[in-house]
């Protein structure tokens, strides 16, 4: 996981890492650490840096593997599925589906045109609140495509692993 640090004490409790995750294998082990009734230290002081993917392909790919971690997390303990951990799943549903039934029934097209209307006025309120905060006009172009690349990747990626469950050597896992 991304700044944590664990006592060796922890693993010997609650197992270690399971390998059959190669992404959300930290949340995982988290949810064994929590349901033994272990607690953590936050230790708010600490800084670090984070590298950001450099590619909004990099960054699409990235979130498709949280997105198929996310159905392997719900598949070994049922009891972390919540509608939320669903919505990008949702919503890729929604923008491909829709759109395509809204072509062939006109009457489903306001609709379609209202939910997406809803996700790209949010989507643009963000952007422009980001780039007056951080005083970059560049922001306005940028978060729009980053929010895609988030939301249709873990979609993407929470679909895929429920229709097609683990696969090997998956270039879009890389």
């Amino acid at each position: 996981g991304v700044a944590v640090a664990y006592r060796k004490s922890i693993f010997e409790t609650v197992g270690m890492f399971d390998e059959d995750f190669d992404a959300c294998e930290d949340v995982e082990l988290n949810h064994r650490i929590d349901k033994m009734g272990l607690q953590c230290l936050l230790a708010p002081d600490i800084r670090l840096k984070y590298h950001p993917r450099s590619s909004l392909s990099g960054l699409f790919r990235q979130m498709m593997r949280y997105g198929r971690g996310r159905v392997r997390l719900m598949k070994k303990h049922p009891e972390t599925f919540s509608i939320k951990s669903m919505l990008p799943a949702c919503f890729v549903v929604f923008a491909l589906l829709g759109g395509m039934l809204s072509l062939l029934f006109s009457v489903l097209t306001p609709f379609y045109l209202g939910g997406m209307g809803v996700y790209l006025s949010v989507v643009l309120v963000v952007s422009v609140g980001l780039a007056m905060e951080h005083r970059r006009a560049a922001f306005l172009a940028m978060v729009p495509m980053v929010f895609a690349a988030i939301h249709f990747g873990a979609g993407y990626g929470i679909i895929k692993e429920l229709v097609m469950g683990k696969t090997a050597n998956d270039p879009l896992d890389r």
